[in-house]
């Protein structure tokens, strides 16, 4: 594909549209860039992509196709999610490695998306069947104490968990990998829940698992870009706020 239809179609895809034009030039930007970083490094990105292409797209894309963000004159690898918990987290918190404009910043902004706040409720049974497969371990005793947090990552994301006293799993699906914030949400709820910012509470056979923000919450926030936009900020000042460090050109 050339570069205008793939970064319409993956814009499309991610946004439908709908951002502040500020924040949608945004988003072509990091999306541009993140597939030239990617192309760079000798991989190939995963983009899901929406031929339905609107003319706020459209105009989008025409008005900042070629640029990119840059740290230290090369590309930056300019992730993004659907929404923070209020502070983005880093890159070394959900993937390992360290890129320094992949680091936390405020995003109080997301606290007016739609997707800020979530529930998922679970039956105490069925956690319990998932917790076998997924860890290699039956739980008993006190419900209430199946699931500890133990401690938090970079932005308030939560990092290790004990599950039934355990910090790593016991077999099952998992292996004997560490039991995270994002182990829970990926491995054992299967993306039910929208975020590894979460809080769990247990009451009459059933968990609640309350999140907040929505995706991994590294790099720019689409809905704290698209408040920022409505508050004034331009396409660059929205990158540089969640790129810290990097340059527009």
């Amino acid at each position: 594909m050339n570069a205008y239809d793939l970064v319409c179609e993956a814009l499309m895809n991610e946004t439908h549209g709908n951002l502040h034009p500020e924040a949608l030039k945004a988003h072509a930007v990091a999306t541009y860039t993140m597939i030239k970083y990617n192309n760079s490094v000798g991989t190939a990105p995963v983009v899901a992509l929406n031929s339905n292409v609107s003319a706020s797209v459209e105009r989008a894309v025409n008005a900042v196709l070629g640029e990119c963000v840059y740290y230290n004159g090369s590309y930056a690898n300019t992730v993004y999610h659907s929404t923070s918990c209020g502070e983005t987290t880093s890159s070394r918190a959900v993937w390992g490695g360290n890129l320094p404009y992949l680091t936390p910043v405020d995003s109080h902004w997301d606290e007016k998306s739609p997707y800020y706040l979530g529930t998922y409720r679970i039956r105490e049974e069925d956690l319990a069947d998932r917790i076998e497969r997924v860890y290699g371990f039956y739980p008993d005793g006190d419900p209430g104490g199946w699931i500890v947090i133990e401690d938090y990552e970079d932005g308030g994301y939560v990092g290790t968990v004990s599950v039934c006293g355990y910090t790593r799993s016991q077999g099952g699906t998992a292996g004997t990998a560490k039991i995270t914030g994002r182990s829970i949400r990926e491995r054992l709820l299967s993306y039910a829940i929208r975020s590894s910012c979460f809080e769990v509470d247990y009451e009459g056979g059933v968990f609640t698992f309350t999140t907040r923000g929505y995706g991994h919450g590294v790099g720019m926030s689409q809905y704290g870009a698209h408040f920022m936009a409505q508050e004034g900020y331009d396409y660059i000042e929205i990158l540089e706020h969640y790129y810290p460090g990097t340059t527009v050109q």
